[in-house]
């Protein structure tokens, strides 16, 4: 993700989400509200994902003091998984600590807010456009609801219990 901040204008630089929701709603009020035909229009984007890099202003609404650890945390997985130290699990030190999982819980808070932001954006330039009335819209996420207690660095650290007992993923759709 590091490739996609925009860095045009001199010290300004330009989130990846940003820029996104800025060709998105360029395109929306400049082709799609000009026309009486139906159109459609797709934005993935993808935060949160690491490397966790939000705006100060977005980190800066989660001091990682306040949050929270799991009360099942531990600080190395409970059993062997054999070699899997690569990529993700590369992100924070060995053995885990508290304070390594409250710094990336916090960027990934900061991310789906900063994310939540740019919805909103694009959710105002709908109604501006005068299409909101005649137009559907759908939002997808990937939720866990404990994202921070089984396996991989997903995450964020390990816990007691099992991974398939403890995995509560799925989708969550809110639309319109």
């Amino acid at each position: 993700h590091t490739g996609l901040w925009r860095n045009e204008v001199p010290d300004k630089i330009q989130h990846s989400a940003s820029l996104y929701t800025d060709c998105f709603i360029d395109h929306l009020m400049d082709k799609a509200a000009k026309r009486d035909t139906p159109f459609f229009m797709y934005l993935g984007f993808n935060s949160p994902h690491d490397p966790r890099q939000a705006p100060r202003e977005y980190v800066d609404m989660y001091p990682q003091d306040k949050i929270e650890v799991p009360p099942d945390f531990l600080p190395v997985h409970p059993f062997d998984q054999g070699d899997f130290r690569v990529r993700d699990e590369m992100l924070a030190p060995f053995p885990r600590t508290r304070e390594a999982v409250q710094l990336h819980r916090r960027e990934y808070y900061a991310l789906i807010t900063y994310v939540d932001a740019q919805i909103g954006r694009i959710l105002d330039a709908l109604e501006r456009s005068g299409k909101a009335d005649n137009t559907g819209s759908a939002q997808e996420s990937v939720k866990r609801r404990d994202f921070c207690g089984f396996f991989r660095w997903a995450s964020f650290g390990y816990s007691r219990g099992n991974a398939r007992q403890r995995l509560d993923a799925g989708i969550g759709m809110a639309g319109l």
